[in-house]
């Protein structure tokens, strides 16, 4: 009798790692299928064992000789001793180690910490997660010196809700000078060998960034909050006039409450103030129409978002986030449907194949947005909408919705969060939770026919919750029999909920948001 590990011994080897893919995002499964042969523990330990993590102290002491070849990646958790002497004894063994990040340290990382790591030729990404701050750490070196080595990628996350926390903890705020002094020493060290910088906008040295050339910088990607010391252009336009290689700009940022649109390189001043950009890639949160960025050169554009920071999803429904959200302009800053339609026309774009658009349909009629995307995007592959109703009360007419997109020529995938009406968004209670996910099914079918008729449309996506989590609930679409449509899941990796709402349902109500949630998806279509 034949057994499934014979079988796997004989399936050549370009089989096996799609099937290692496919297994990634089930954490443990890659690692249990690894040990049911022989065959199988070295071809996959260069996956198993990429990325490992230790402690600041070095309690866990020195990598086992087998796995030290395969480790590219390594996260260090935890607070560091003064003096850190024991911090790092791992690596003079890690000898194709190349990225490092910092995790779960809340005093923050030392400079002689972050000198260590740098110190090695080999590491050429460093970053920090949104809990390993420079929070209580002595300050850095005002002056910055190169980097012995290049250093081709710094990433330095914080918190989505940072700036409206309302905890009773430490003020988040109070240490901003010192996360600004820290983070311009790094990055200022990095100016010649950068290629991807992902900076808070309110801290990053954007001033300071101006003065030097960003020779080989291919990514900037801003995040946090607008601040209004820094509404004004001026600085970003003669930091992107330095950087003759960027071909990504993510500008990821929310506006505080009192600040209006603001435009990221000014309003439309004379075309020849502004630099001269070849962008693959625009991503703009709360957009503003007059925004001048939008006259430079998008022809090479291939990818283009004008979305929401943090997600709209959070604040719009009434038993939500408002009252966290106050000093947010999330769910009330989005342009409408019209500011949209704006902004595409003056945008030269035959070449975008992935589109996200998040905004209010400020009428009970938003046709002329969704035929002039259908109409005039002639490479669009995958398009993402978030429409948001103006008025609370107001039904969705998605039939309407579904017989514009239709018309859809070229797109294979689709991602739609709508805003219905009966969906009461990720913080309603169980009743209510039941009951839309009951009723939702019959949307669904009738969606996924009414766009049938699109030629090439292989996948579409629905926007829902899942204990707190956004995940799009997609179906490929079989063209032969509507009831073998295939199921899947995929986290809304844009999304971060706030942290003082991690106080997830428990006990017997997450086992039946669980049930409700499955049988309402996977189920075929009727």
């Amino acid at each position: 009798m034949t057994t499934h590990a014979s079988t796997l011994q004989r399936l050549p080897d370009d089989i096996l790692w799609m099937l290692a893919e496919d297994l990634l995002c089930i954490p443990g499964t890659l690692c249990s299928l690894a040990s049911t042969t022989r065959r199988l523990r070295p071809l996959y330990a260069p996956i198993l064992f990429s990325r490992c993590s230790s402690t600041s102290t070095g309690a866990l002491g020195i990598p086992p000789v087998y796995i030290r070849p395969f480790v590219k990646y390594i996260a260090f958790y935890g607070d560091y001793e003064e003096g850190h002497s024991m911090f790092g004894q791992e690596l003079r063994y890690l000898l194709h180690l190349q990225e490092i990040q910092f995790c779960r340290c809340p005093k923050g990382v030392p400079s002689g910490v972050l000198q260590k790591c740098l110190a090695l030729a080999r590491i050429s990404s460093v970053s920090f997660a949104d809990d390993a701050t420079f929070m209580q750490v002595p300050p850095y070196p005002d002056t910055y010196t190169p980097c012995l080595h290049p250093v081709l990628k710094l990433a330095y996350n914080v918190p989505t809700w940072r700036d409206a926390d309302q905890t009773d903890g430490p003020d988040p705020h109070a240490n901003l000078p010192l996360e600004a002094a820290c983070l311009a020493s790094i990055t200022l060290s990095m100016s010649s060998s950068a290629e991807s910088l992902h900076l808070p906008m309110a801290t990053a040295p954007l001033v300071r960034m101006t003065q030097v050339d960003w020779p080989s910088l291919k990514e900037l990607s801003l995040h946090g909050t607008i601040s209004p010391s820094i509404a004004s252009a001026s600085a970003l336009i003669t930091l992107l006039r330095r950087t003759p290689k960027l071909h990504a700009l993510t500008i990821r940022a929310n506006r505080s409450s009192d600040l209006g649109p603001t435009a990221i390189l000014g309003r439309l001043p004379p075309r020849a103030n502004l630099p001269k950009l070849s962008l693959t890639s625009l991503t703009i949160s709360f957009p503003d129409p007059e925004d001048a960025i939008f006259d430079t050169d998008t022809a090479s554009l291939v990818h283009l978002a004008l979305c929401d920071m943090p997600r709209t999803y959070h604040t719009v429904n009434g038993d939500g986030l408002w009252g966290h959200s106050t000093r947010y302009a999330s769910g009330r800053g989005i342009p409408s449907a019209t500011e949209v339609l704006r902004i595409l026309r003056r945008m030269d774009l035959p070449r975008v194949r992935t589109l996200e658009l998040v905004y209010v349909a400020d009428g009970p009629e938003d046709d002329e947005l969704l035929c002039y995307i259908a109409g005039n995007l002639p490479s669009l592959s995958l398009l993402e909408l978030h429409r948001y109703r103006l008025d609370r009360e107001s039904c969705v007419d998605y039939q309407r919705i579904c017989g514009l997109l239709a018309a859809l020529s070229t797109v294979r995938s689709l991602r739609l969060n709508l805003d219905f009406e009966d969906d009461d968004g990720p913080y309603c209670c169980l009743m209510l939770f039941k009951k839309w996910y009951l009723k939702f099914p019959g949307l669904r079918s009738e969606i996924i026919q009414s766009l049938r008729t699109c030629p090439r449309l292989q996948h579409v996506a629905f926007l829902h919750w899942f204990d707190l989590e956004a995940v799009w609930a997609g179906y490929t679409l079989s063209r032969g029999d509507s009831s073998m449509s295939r199921f899947s899941v995929t986290a809304d990796t844009k999304d971060q909920y706030p942290k003082d709402f991690e106080t997830r349902p428990a006990g017997r109500r997450t086992r039946c948001m669980r049930t409700i949630w499955l049988a309402s998806y996977r189920g075929p279509f009727t």
